[in-house]
């Protein structure tokens, strides 16, 4: 009986787990570079305020090659989110556009 009702209750609270859309703005756009896992990225990034260095990293494994990524930060007044992106939809969005995000897809606000 314990157990059914510790049980009933974990559902309930996991049932209960709602991602809400997260209204903001664009604050930052990069595209990581397409490189090698054991080399540091090549980032190009717009309105980037904080440049933060990477440490180098001794990696055990044979190096492999890491894809290109776009990436897009959306922020308001809680949190920054990041988004990663197709190409198109990275070239779409410019710096302060307003846009809705919900569960990693994002969409422009008028």
């Amino acid at each position: 009986m314990k157990k059914l009702f510790i049980a009933t209750v974990l559902i309930g609270m996991m049932s209960s787990c709602v991602q809400y859309p997260i209204i903001g703005y664009v604050v930052c756009k990069e595209h990581v570079l397409e490189h090698m896992s054991n080399e540091n990225a090549r980032v190009i990034s717009e309105a980037s305020m904080i440049y933060i260095p990477v440490t180098p990293q001794v990696h055990s494994t044979p190096p492999s090659r890491v894809p290109e990524e776009y990436i897009i930060y959306v922020a308001n007044k809680q949190c920054i989110r990041d988004i990663h992106v197709s190409p198109k939809t990275f070239k779409m969005f410019k710096l302060a556009d307003k846009v809705k995000v919900f569960e990693n897809s994002i969409e422009k606000i008028q």
